[in-house]
Formats: C-alpha cells, sequence, structure tokens
C-alpha cells in the first residue's frame, strides 16, 4: 500500500484488471483487513490522565 496508492483501500481487492492486485487478496480478505483497522489501537496506557476524563 505504501508503493501502488489507491484513492480506497477497498480498491486493493478489486477484480477489476485495471486496479487488481493479486497479493493482497491472496494474502488477506478484506473483511479481515478492515476488522483489523477497526479494531487495532496503539496508545500508552501509562501517560492515560484518568483525572481530565
Amino acid at each position: 500500500m505504501g508503493i501502488t496508492k489507491k484513492n480506497e483501500s477497498r480498491l486493493y481487492w478489486s477484480t477489476d484488471p485495471i486496479h487488481h492486485m493479486p497479493l493482497f487478496s491472496s494474502a488477506m480478505a478484506r473483511y479481515r483487513y478492515e476488522n483489523i483497522i477497526r479494531f487495532i489501537h496503539f496508545n500508552d496506557n501509562t501517560l492515560y490522565d484518568s483525572e481530565f476524563n
């Protein structure tokens, strides 16, 4: 995704010959990728100050 830029992430799994990138669909299903992106979260909880929330 860093080398070949697409306007939308779903285009990496497109079967349209213009957008087709077989490496992505062979490595992971689109719905699995979207679930990982939806739930991944990086945060240093030691920096969280519960006093302000």
